[in-house]
């Protein structure tokens, strides 16, 4: 529900919630959520795959779920050659980080093994949902 991460609401919620002793789950707000770097080179043991790897930053003011990744390879033209979705669980391996969320502030490195598209696969680009 996207009414459950509006600011608006959750500075009604979040004081609510603590009285009573309920648990909301992490806000989202994906606009917050800052590629510093990235790099895709090929994978050192394994012929035919990619390790594409990169540095994420949350931005906002608060914790929030670790995002879901959409990883997009093109072509010189701009066409797509692949695209692949990570969901959490698929890039980090520590579960407790996955629900504590990403605190607000912090970075983490994320790390993606992929199939090799092949050579046309010239530029990579990021999508966080």
């Amino acid at each position: 529900a996207y009414w459950i991460s509006d600011g608006r609401v959750r500075a009604w919620l979040d004081p609510a919630c603590a009285k009573l002793g309920c648990r909301l789950p992490l806000r989202r707000d994906a606009a917050t959520l800052r590629l510093l770097s990235r790099d895709i080179r090929a994978h050192p043991s394994v012929p035919g795959a990619l390790i594409i790897s990169a540095t994420l930053r949350n931005d906002a003011a608060f914790a929030q779920p670790y995002p879901t990744v959409d990883i997009t390879l093109s072509d010189l033209d701009e066409k797509r050659v692949a695209m692949r979705r990570f969901q959490p669980r698929e890039y980090l391996s520590d579960t407790r980080a996955i629900g504590g969320g990403l605190t607000a502030g912090a970075s983490t490195a994320l790390v993606f093994e992929v199939a090799d598209p092949g050579k046309d696969a010239v530029a990579f680009e990021f999508k966080f949902e």
